[in-house]
């Protein structure tokens, strides 16, 4: 077999030692010539044939490789005879090296050189490879093994390179210690074990306002003078998506009304995750404050690098808006920081990890900030405050991969269906539910059932003429979006992203089974008051609920 290309010929014999191969390669490089501008075939390679008649006499003529000498500098990967099949390995120079595995039904497969623009320094290995093994190679100086140990067994394999001329030679005389390094890796990725995380401060679960975020406990305030001081650890934490329990909505389903068993192709699953958080938790604890308060952000790293906290959607002084490295200096492992502004708006907002962004949001180093206004318009009955997140997880594995966009874990503030509570209100209640995209996709949300309004954006509160009526929202990464509505409607109503993918966990198995809700979703209850009242409509009473400016003040809640 014969690999052509515009500037030189490469034999591959598929019956060569390595020693033979690169003799084979230097002279077929010795006899090339460049293709004349005067043929009538520009651009081919001159015919070549007596040249490979010549190369395959003398290997036939010497099948036995060179023996190994001692002088060498640097070790190869020696052919270990076999009559297995065998595995032809590319390599290129980088601090991780590429692997291509080309089956072959021949005894020996042979290395092509680098293709033109390879680096210099690059050069191939070849080896045996027995059935179940896997091998991963690279330059070595000299007097070091080449050992490798995999899920199908330990092998070892050396050998020296004859020094000579060849251009295999030349290709691996660059000395070792001149080999270029990557940046400097981080001793740890996730935790350092020299950090203990903090236990979650004392007014963990202490409710300060008036919202409700699902499965994750509230964080209350203390004062310091006129300052309200809300205490964050940033830390490696362990959470469980899914728990393999049932979805306490099921005890809300009636019976008759419940999937007969066996029906379901797949069952609930139960899924850790390694993350970061703040206080134990992904996301963080919701902060609440009004508009006016002045806040401070007492902010501990005890994370394995340094640490920068973004108040996403506030208006602040420059050095105290988070950016690390930029306005202000990081916070090291260890240290601790003081973030503190007056709040001069109102909405939904959230704070995050700045510093190493990419890592520390999608490890999920967040939570939300929520500011009410001196005011509101309307009374609320319930608020309550639902997060997007997207994970990686392989099966068996509890560490996300941060730099996949192939999700196939989608979470209400850190939890799949069906672990993920129920919103429960009562029949006649304003509800305002606030949706935070910390995510790298859109999330069209849609809740079954009711109309509601879109009357806020990260941004604070939309004017009442510029709010607009749906049942689906999209909320955009790094965005919120609050909506509002009148819960007339009693029963169960599902509540979930429209993006079918995000409604099952671990995606799915082919050929699609019957599967159980996962991901983002859950239920919303609305609690009759009358259970045996019959159902109506309430425009045939007068009374339009979907219409913004209803209020249950002006009239009576049907």
């Amino acid at each position: 077999m014969i690999y052509l290309s515009s500037k030189k010929i490469v034999v591959l014999l598929l019956l060569a030692s390595p020693v033979q191969l690169g003799n084979a390669e230097a002279s077929v490089r010795k006899n090339n010539t460049t293709p004349s501008t005067d043929s009538p075939d520009k651009g081919l390679i001159p015919d070549h044939t007596h040249e490979v008649k010549d190369i395959v006499s003398t290997v036939q003529e010497n099948p036995q490789p060179l023996q190994k000498k001692n002088n060498s500098r640097y070790k190869r990967v020696s052919m270990i005879p076999s009559n297995r099949t065998n595995v032809k390995h590319d390599f290129k120079p980088s601090s991780r090296s590429r692997r291509v595995v080309q089956r072959s039904s021949a005894d020996t497969v042979s290395v092509p050189t680098p293709s033109a623009g390879s680096d210099k320094n690059a050069h191939s290995m070849q080896l045996h490879e027995q059935p179940g093994e896997h091998s991963t190679l690279g330059t070595f100086p000299e007097e070091k093994s080449i050992v490798s140990t995999h899920r199908h067994g330990l092998h070892q394999v050396s050998s020296t390179l004859p020094k000579s001329s060849s251009p295999l030679r030349k290709r691996t005389s660059i000395a070792y210690k001149t080999m270029p390094k990557g940046p400097p890796r981080l001793s740890y990725s996730w935790a350092n074990p020299t950090l203990t995380p903090s236990p979650r401060p004392s007014l963990t679960g202490k409710q300060m306002g008036v919202v409700q975020t699902l499965s994750i406990p509230p964080l209350g305030y203390e004062m310091d003078g006129n300052v309200k001081v809300f205490r964050l650890y940033a830390q490696p934490i362990e959470q469980y998506i899914t728990n393999g329990k049932e979805a306490d909505y099921e005890r809300l389903i009636p019976d008759k009304n419940k999937i007969p068993a066996g029906i379901m192709h797949h069952h609930s699953l139960i899924q850790k995750v390694r993350a970061w958080g703040f206080n134990g938790t992904t996301p963080g604890p919701t902060i609440e404050a009004h508009e006016g308060d002045r806040v401070r952000l007492v902010i501990t790293n005890e994370l394995p690098e340094p640490l920068s906290v973004h108040s996403h959607g506030i208006e602040l002084p420059n050095d105290q808006d988070g950016m690390g490295g930029f306005a202000e200096p990081v916070i090291m492992p260890g240290q601790t920081r003081n973030y503190e502004y007056t709040l001069y708006q109102s909405g939904t907002a959230f704070y995050h990890g700045e510093f190493n962004l990419m890592k520390a949001v999608s490890y999920g180093l967040w939570g939300a900030l929520i500011i009410h206004p001196k005011k509101y318009e309307h009374t609320i009955d319930k608020q309550f405050v639902i997060t997007m997140q997207e994970w990686r997880l392989l099966p068996g594995n509890v560490d996300p991969d941060l730099v996949s966009m192939d999700f196939n874990w989608f979470t209400f503030n850190g939890h799949a269906a069906p672990t993920i509570p129920t919103m429960t209100v009562n029949q006649g209640d304003r509800v305002r539910i606030r949706l935070i995209n910390a995510s790298m996709n859109n999330h069209p949300i849609h809740m079954h059932g009711h109309t509601w309004w879109v009357v806020g954006t990260e941004g604070g509160p939309i004017p009442p003429s510029a709010q607009w009526p749906g049942n689906t929202v999209d909320v955009p990464p790094g965005a919120s979006r609050d909506v509002e509505f009148i819960a007339w409607n009693p029963g169960l109503w599902f509540f979930h992203c429209h993006k079918v993918h995000h409604v099952m966990n671990a995606h799915a198995d082919v050929p699609l089974g019957i599967m159980p809700h996962g991901g983002m979703f859950t239920v919303v209850q609305v609690i009759p008051k009358n259970p045996k009242a019959p159902w109506h409509h309430p425009k045939e009473k007068g009374h339009d609920v979907s219409n913004r400016s209803y209020t249950r003040h002006k009239k009576k809640t049907p």
